[in-house]
């Protein structure tokens, strides 16, 4: 991930307020991840890509509970840090082997 964030900064520089704001928030997620033991973190950048988002994080959890507690100890360091959300959605891909 560290790759990741360091190549978006170059490809972007100089760094609107608002995207780096969110680079900061795909990288504290994706510190959440690691620290939950999840696997195979991703991150996407869809960047003139797609409206819906300027980013994917993607991660692999070994069961649906896994997922479920994963998601929210997220929701849970988020709200910590002051990001308000009314609802989470998420879609889980599961990658069981």
């Amino acid at each position: 991930f560290q790759n990741f964030s360091t190549e978006i900064r170059k490809q972007r520089e100089p760094l609107e307020a608002p995207i780096n704001i969110v680079i900061n928030l795909v990288e504290k997620i994706s510190i959440i991840l690691n620290d939950t033991k999840s696997e195979n973190i991703s991150v996407v950048d869809l960047n003139n890509k797609t409206s819906i988002a300027d980013f994917f994080v993607i991660a692999t959890c070994r069961s649906s509970k896994h997922a479920d507690s994963t998601a929210d100890e997220i929701m849970r360091q988020l709200k910590s840090i002051g990001i308000k959300m009314n609802a989470l959605k998420y879609d889980l891909v599961l990658d069981l082997h």
